[in-house]
């Protein structure tokens, strides 16, 4: 029995060995765990931070640019209503400018055209004039001056007909 008694008091040591294995190392395992899941847990605080700081920039980043371009937009909407504020005044003054050309050029006919009724006038007064100056020379001095008198009279009749005068060119 000795032999049997040793064996089985080896086996019982064995197991009490494997029993105090295992349950250190289910202890180890379990510490393990217990610092890993830790790790995670601090990891994942970690990261959940860094998102929240990542959302909160990207809401700053988002609000930053559209507030730039809001004032980009409204620098742009100026701009145009000051371009077209300026060009509807050139317009009008263009406008103004075209009237105001068109007047002075109808003033300009109108006094060109009373310039040369003028000188009309004044050429069949000059005209009457040299036949009231042929007309009152002695009747003798008439006879003795043929080509003279003839030359009065014939630019008396010119005069007349206006071959003198040119019209005044039409404006554009």
């Amino acid at each position: 029995k000795s032999a049997e008694e040793q064996g089985a008091w080896r086996v019982r040591e064995m197991e009490e060995r494997c029993a105090a294995v295992c349950r250190h190392h289910a202890g180890e395992v379990h510490g393990l765990q217990r610092r890993l899941a830790e790790q995670i847990e601090e990891c994942l605080g970690q990261a959940n931070a860094t998102r929240r700081v990542l959302l909160e920039s990207r809401i700053r980043a988002d609000d930053h640019v559209s507030q730039q371009m809001q004032e980009t937009r409204a620098e742009s909407v100026r701009r145009l209503t000051s371009a077209t504020e300026a060009l509807s005044a050139a317009r009008e003054q263009r406008e103004q400018a075209r009237d105001f050309a068109a007047a002075r050029g109808h003033e300009a006919e109108d006094f060109c055209e009373g310039v040369r009724r003028g000188q009309i006038v004044e050429t069949y007064a000059v005209a009457d004039g040299i036949r009231n100056f042929i007309e009152s020379m002695p009747h003798g001095e008439r006879m003795d001056r043929p080509s003279f008198v003839q030359a009065l009279e014939e630019l008396a009749r010119r005069l007349r007909s206006g071959t003198f005068l040119r019209p005044a060119p039409r404006l554009p």
